[in-house]
């Protein structure tokens, strides 16, 4: 099922900077979006930021599966 904002059809979304709020925002949008397919990927030109986002989101995640369960 596609997903339409503003008349036109989102099929990707980029966030950039993964500082203290992109990796939040990107998650959101990733769980948000999910139903409808559509991908988000997380930028930034420092490395160790990506990993510690990737860190954090993992986590979260981890958090939300389990509480579902």
């Amino acid at each position: 099922m596609p997903f339409g904002f503003s008349g036109r059809q989102v099929t990707k979304i980029g966030v950039v900077g993964a500082g203290q709020i992109g990796p939040d925002i990107a998650l959101f949008l990733a769980e948000a979006l999910q139903r409808h397919g559509v991908p988000v990927t997380l930028v930034d030109t420092d490395e160790a930021a990506l990993g510690r986002a990737r860190t954090r989101t993992d986590s979260v995640r981890a958090r939300m599966s389990a509480s579902v369960v």
